[in-house]
Parts: C-alpha cells; sequence; structure tokens
C-alpha cells in the first residue's frame, strides 16, 4: 500500500475528487465538512437505535452534530459578510477574509449566532430574515449553555488538569 493510501486505512472512495474533502483544496468548504460532520452523526445514532445502547457513542455523536452545527453557521456568517460586500457595504465592521479569518476562530455557537445576526442585519432583507428564527435561536442558545467552549462532548475530561477530576458536569437534555 503506498504511504498516501496508508495514511488513513479507509476504504477508498467511489468518485475521482473524493481526496478533496480529506486533503483539502477549492471544493471543501465549512458546510462541506458540517455536511460530513452531519453524516457520521446520523449514522452513529442509527446504529445505535438500531443496535441498543452503547455507551462509548453518545458523546462523539453528539459532538459530531454540535460541530455539524457550528461549521454550518461559520459558513453562513462567510455567506453573509461576502453578500454584504457584494451589496456595497461600507460600514465600520470588517468584513476582508483575513479578519472573517480570525473572527472564526471560536468554537462559541452563541459568539457565532451573534456574529451570523450582526451579518444578516448588513443585507438587503425583509426584516425578519436579518436575524436567526426563533426557535433555531432558542436552539442555538440551548447547545451553547451546554457547551460554550466546544470542548464538552469534545473529551472525556475538560479542564481538570492531566488525568483528574472526572467528566465535566453535562446537564440532562430539557424535554419538550
Amino acid at each position: 500500500m503506498e504511504e498516501a493510501e496508508d495514511r488513513l486505512s479507509l476504504p477508498r472512495p467511489r468518485w475521482a475528487n473524493a481526496e478533496i474533502a480529506v486533503w483539502g483544496g477549492a471544493s471543501e468548504d465549512d458546510l462541506a465538512l458540517a455536511g460530513g460532520y452531519l453524516r457520521v452523526a446520523e449514522t452513529g445514532a442509527r446504529h445505535w437505535i438500531a443496535h441498543g445502547p452503547d455507551d462509548r457513542m453518545p458523546l462523539p455523536i453528539l459532538y459530531n452534530y454540535r460541530h455539524s452545527i457550528e461549521l454550518s453557521l461559520k459558513w453562513l456568517i462567510r455567506k453573509a459578510a461576502q453578500c454584504a460586500l457584494r451589496e456595497g457595504y461600507t460600514g465600520e465592521e470588517d468584513l476582508s477574509p483575513d479578519q472573517l479569518d480570525k473572527r472564526l476562530r471560536t468554537h462559541n455557537i452563541r459568539r457565532l449566532a451573534d456574529c451570523l445576526n450582526r451579518y444578516l442585519a448588513l443585507l438587503d432583507l425583509p426584516k425578519v430574515e436579518q436575524r436567526i428564527d426563533p426557535e433555531s435561536w432558542s436552539q442555538l442558545n440551548w447547545l451553547d449553555s451546554e457547551d460554550a467552549t466546544g470542548e464538552t462532548y469534545r473529551y472525556a475530561v475538560v479542564g481538570h488538569g492531566a488525568g483528574g477530576g472526572g467528566p465535566p458536569a453535562r446537564a440532562a437534555p430539557k424535554k419538550k
């Protein structure tokens, strides 16, 4: 096996451009990756449903769903900024790609949602479309309250130093 194929030891993709998503490329963006994380989360959830509980799976499933949302927000922010610039935006907020890259170096869902709302408000849209809808906003706030740093579902131990303290406190999901 060649070194490049051995890197991931995954089955080879069925289409010629599939490696773009693994190694980077022009057609890879946050939304494409978000779709991949979503698909992995859904696959894990379906496996859980079909085969019964497995205590190793809930946090990776939740992490993949959460990361899909985070990447989707980042993609939407970039698109809203591009649209604002295309519409001639010249306000105080720096929407340059370099500044966006700095602004998007966060895993905080609330901060990303706030940024998206700010950028949507810059667009020539009907007022109701210049903000994230209330139901989605409520879900994003809940997710942020459960995992503001993006680390709660990512690691077994967060903020307790090397080797100890146990897992972070996690609130049970609220029932609707």
